[in-house]
C-alpha cells in the first residue's frame, strides 16, 4: 500500500496537475516532503503504534463487527469527511458552497473524524478483531479516498479507476492470507 501511495504522489505531480492546471508542477521540495511524511507515518503505524496498546484504554464492542461492515462504514465516513472539507464542485456551485465557512467545515469535519477514530478504537478492542477487519478498514478508507477524486477530470477518473482496481486487488490478496495467519495465531496460543 505504501508503494501505491508513492505512485499516487508521482501521479498527482505528473498526470493530475498537468490536466487540472497545465504548466504547473508541484515543486520537488514539496513532493519530497510529502514522500517523507508518508514514510514517517508508515513507520509510526508499523513500529510505534503496535508497541502502544491504545485499545486497552477503550472499552471494546461486545460483538466484533463483520469485516464487510467495517469496510462500508470506513468508506462512507471517509467520503463524508472529504466532502465536508472539499465540497463537490467548484466556485459558487459547490455542494454546501456558501452555507459554511472554511472554519465551519473544519469543525464539521472533526465531528466526523473524532467519532470515527473512537469507533475504530472500540472495534479494535472487540474480542475477535483481526487482520481481515484491518484490511477492510484500510480498504474502505483507500477506495473511498480515491473515488472522491474521480469526478475531477477525465484523467483523474482514468488514473483513479486504475488505482482502485490495484487497491482492491492488493487488499483481496492480503485478505486471502489473513485467515491462515489468524488460524495459526489461534493454534499457537491454544
Amino acid at each position: 500500500m505504501g508503494a501505491l501511495a508513492v505512485l499516487g504522489v508521482f501521479g498527482l505531480r505528473h498526470l493530475i496537475s498537468a490536466t487540472e492546471d497545465p504548466g504547473y508542477r508541484t515543486p520537488w521540495g514539496f513532493t519530497l516532503l510529502f514522500l517523507a511524511l508518508i514514510a514517517t507515518l508508515g513507520v509510526v503505524a508499523l513500529v510505534v503504534l503496535p508497541r502502544c496498546d491504545v485499545t486497552a484504554r477503550v472499552r471494546g464492542a461486545r460483538n466484533t463487527p463483520h469485516p464487510t461492515l467495517v469496510g462500508v462504514v470506513s468508506g462512507y465516513l471517509t467520503m463524508a469527511f472529504l466532502t465536508t472539507l472539499l465540497p463537490l464542485g467548484l466556485g459558487p456551485t459547490m455542494l454546501l458552497g456558501d452555507l459554511m465557512s472554511p472554519a465551519q467545515r473544519l469543525v464539521v469535519g472533526l465531528m466526523t473524524a473524532v467519532p470515527f477514530g473512537w469507533l475504530v478504537l472500540r472495534w479494535q478492542a472487540a474480542p475477535r478483531w483481526g487482520d481481515r477487519h484491518r484490511i477492510r478498514l484500510i480498504g474502505g478508507i483507500l477506495v473511498s479516498h480515491t473515488a472522491f477524486m474521480l469526478p475531477a477530470s477525465l484523467t483523474a477518473a482514468l488514473v483513479g479507476s486504475a488505482a482502485i482496481v490495484a487497491q482492491v486487488y492488493v487488499l483481496a490478496r492480503l485478505a486471502r492470507h489473513a485467515p491462515r495467519r489468524e488460524a495459526s495465531r489461534t493454534e499457537s496460543v491454544g
